[in-house]
């Protein structure tokens, strides 16, 4: 039996947005490693228009999004910048822990929490999710939040 098109394009287009979901592990490559695997030191590589967004793809968007009430298994990220944590208007998954926090997202913070959520947040629920260990790749994806984001 033969798919009609529109099934093996919506199949294919799914399967190529789709980051590894929960496989932290396998993106851990630092920006000098990658650079270095192109052949150019990282400080002389230029960065793309898009990096920010495609390594919030990469880490992020499995569970979140930018979208304005599009939760996932984890809240919508638009205008995190200045919100305070836990408060996503319809989003009702939140850990005690992170409603309990008293943290106003901003930038050092967001960095912190990407680097060790379980420090900054104990008991939250970004689980598999366990860190970002490039400080380059969370500058990035924090930029682009503010930015794609409305921060």
């Amino acid at each position: 039996m033969r798919l009609p098109n529109c099934f093996v394009t919506a199949a294919l287009s799914i399967a190529l947005s789709l980051p590894a979901a929960c496989d932290t592990a396998s993106r851990t490559q630092t920006e000098s490693e990658t650079a270095a695997s192109a052949g150019q030191p990282a400080e002389t590589q230029p960065a793309s228009a898009g990096s920010g967004q495609v390594k919030f793809n990469n880490f992020c968007r499995t569970c979140h999004s930018l979208k304005e009430g599009d939760h996932r298994l984890g809240p919508s990220l638009q205008g995190i910048i200045g919100r305070k944590a836990g408060s996503t208007p319809g989003y009702t998954s939140y850990s005690q822990g992170m409603t309990e926090s008293g943290i106003v997202w901003d930038e050092a913070t967001l960095d912190r929490f990407l680097a060790n959520p379980d420090a900054v947040v104990p008991g939250n629920n970004m689980k598999p999710f366990t860190r970002i260990a490039d400080p380059a790749v969370r500058k990035e994806i924090i930029e682009y939040l503010k930015t794609a984001g409305g921060g």
